[in-house]
């Protein structure tokens, strides 16, 4: 069986950005896929607080490692996307392995590089 892992140091600070409800949807609130969403969903942590009746975010971070692969172009351009709606930069990286290539993503360009 051949070795497939991905693993993601990233994190990004923006201004506050209001979550309706008590569940953030990753899908809508990253422009992913539902494939995605699914492996890095447990990967993720918000930067929030509550004003008043609101809670807001302020930041969120991706870090740990999943044993599968996904679809590393249509992420990459989803965070892109995400620095581009929210004026900001991610920071760190993700890795990429799968059984002929392995490579690291390092933010806020997402250049591929060998690892």
């Amino acid at each position: 069986m051949s070795k497939q892992n991905m693993s993601f140091q990233l994190g990004i600070t923006f201004e506050d950005v209001e979550v309706k409800g008590v569940q953030i949807n990753l899908r809508n609130f990253l422009y992913l896929n539902a494939n995605i969403c699914k492996e890095i969903e447990k990967l993720c942590r918000y930067n929030s607080y509550v004003n008043f009746a609101e809670t807001l975010l302020n930041g969120m971070q991706i870090e740990g490692k999943i044993e599968t692969v996904f679809n590393h172009k249509r992420f990459i351009a989803a965070l892109k996307k995400f620095q581009l709606v929210h004026k900001s930069n991610w920071k760190g990286f993700f890795t990429y392995e799968d059984a002929k290539d392995n490579y690291i993503f390092k933010a806020p360009n997402f250049i591929k590089e060998l690892s």
